[in-house]
């Protein structure tokens, strides 16, 4: 099975980290309300994810050019908001990972015009929730280094990361999603099914980079291998 890293369209032009201008992207617009508690490892309590973002959402689009607008909208959030017609396709192919889609968010603004003013109306979006610990990273196979190494066997984070060369799961882990955040590792991983899907219904602003393409070192953060096969939508 091969396993893929989801992030942004156009986002290797800029090491894997930044947005791109391609497609559109949000930002979140007031009031912004953030949850005081995030969600926790199951055996030491440790966080294993952000503050959460609550209801109700509203966002700012980056471009009000309906070209722009894809199927899966990024912010700087670790999940992205998706289209109402990506999970009609999700539910109608029976994927799995995603624990929640949120009620549809409101848009206020896209680019610089107000929504009233828009000819076109953008698509509905929703903020989802992706299942934590579809997998385990195998830490010494992927090269992981850390300031302080692991304290957790189930949620294997260590503090501070320092180098990690590449992602291998570990035999055995992979419960099955599709689209999942592996336990001991903080990208969003989707399945050869997954990326079938977004091929046959051609869903926009998606990059796919196989697992050992995606690398981190410090202080230069995530990057993408030169010459890597990377897949883009």
């Amino acid at each position: 099975m091969n396993f893929y890293v989801l992030l942004p369209y156009g986002s290797e032009k800029f090491g894997g980290g930044l947005f791109g201008s391609d497609f559109a992207y949000r930002k979140r617009a007031d009031p912004v309300h953030i949850g005081d508690h995030a969600a926790e490892c199951p055996v030491c309590g440790r966080y294993v994810s952000m503050l959460p973002w609550l209801e109700p959402h509203r966002v700012k689009l980056s471009s009000a050019n309906p070209k722009k607008w894809g199927d899966f909208l990024w912010g700087t959030d670790v999940a992205p908001m998706v289209s109402e017609r990506f999970q009609e396709i999700y539910e109608q192919e029976g994927l799995q990972g995603i624990t929640r889609f949120y009620p549809p968010a409101e848009i206020v603004q896209a680019g610089r015009k107000k929504i009233a003013d828009l000819a076109v109306k953008p698509p509905s979006y929703r903020l989802i929730d992706i299942i934590w610990g579809g997998a385990a990273v195998d830490l010494e196979a992927s090269g992981i280094r850390t300031e302080s190494p692991p304290a957790c066997d189930f949620c294997r984070y260590g503090d501070s990361l320092l180098e990690q060369q590449r992602t291998v799961l570990e035999a055995g882990s992979w419960t099955g999603e599709d689209i999942f955040m592996p336990r001991g590792g903080g990208q969003i991983l989707v399945s050869e099914r997954f990326r079938h899907v977004i091929e046959d219904y051609e869903l926009r602003n998606a990059l796919l980079v196989p697992l050992e393409q995606y690398y981190y070192v410090y202080p230069g953060g995530w990057q993408i291998r030169p010459g890597a096969p990377l897949l883009s939508y």
